[in-house]
């Protein structure tokens, strides 16, 4: 992925060694920068790691970014560059990205968008659910949260007889790197049968679970998928809002 720049007298040239990482991935380029005027003066010129709605970077609203890692740029026409991110970073949706950008402090003059996609952890995890469960994924978006992102997975549910109790379900998700864990929140939406007077009345009900998994019930042999520890944890959770049959 390339990018040209130009604030006069300067002409920028960022460069990537890939077009697309995943969340805990290293953005790792080459910044290449020349003078038209032949003094070449890089004092002021940062590269910036930064997030940003798409609006505020179309907008150049400067103030509402934000700032991940920054690196000072020599005054010398290459210089290598590496930006780690964590395992919690965004990933690249439609009204909100991760971009490289170079400027001075809060004054920035030319960006290009990072494609980050889903950790792999996370990514094996989604796909389980959709191979063996049939469950469809709606949308994906980011969520803050603290310093960190989740993701927000919306499904489209099986039209099956056991999930007839399930209206919507949503999971929050993140990879822990610090102790090898993804961390769940379930929310459900569900159609309860009230028999309130005696009358049964169908009512809408929400119901959250937490979930942890540790490395073993999603990965195997080194960082493959463990299909089977991620299909039986997503089962345990299932198991508790479905139709259950009437003896």
């Amino acid at each position: 992925m390339r990018g040209t720049f130009f604030q006069k007298p300067l002409e920028i040239i960022i460069e990537t060694h890939d077009e697309s990482w995943s969340q805990g991935g290293v953005v790792r380029g080459v910044v290449s920068a020349k003078s038209h005027d032949g003094n070449l003066s890089l004092e002021e010129e940062k590269l910036f790691l930064l997030f940003s709605a798409a609006r505020d970077i179309k907008g150049k609203n400067n103030d509402k970014m934000v700032v991940v890692e920054e690196l000072n740029l020599d005054s010398k026409e290459n210089q290598n560059f590496e930006f780690k991110m964590n395992s919690g970073c965004p990933i690249t949706e439609k009204t909100s990205s991760l971009y490289l950008a170079v400027g001075k402090d809060a004054e920035f003059y030319g960006h290009l968008q990072l494609n980050v996609k889903l950790h792999p952890f996370l990514e094996s995890y989604f796909q389980v659910i959709r191979d063996f469960h049939r469950f469809q994924v709606k949308t994906i978006k980011n969520k803050k949260a603290g310093k960190k992102f989740l993701v927000d997975v919306t499904y489209n549910v099986p039209d099956t007889k056991d999930y007839t109790s399930i209206l919507g379900y949503k999971v929050s998700a993140s990879y822990n790197s610090e102790n090898d864990q993804i961390n769940l929140k379930h929310q459900f939406k569900l159609k309860k049968m009230s028999f309130d007077g005696g009358d049964g009345v169908a009512k809408d009900e929400k119901k959250n679970i937490d979930q942890t998994l540790n490395s073993n019930q999603f990965k195997q042999f080194g960082d493959s998928p463990n299909q089977d520890g991620i299909k039986a944890s997503f089962e345990d959770i299932i198991d508790q809002v479905k139709v259950r049959p009437i003896l």
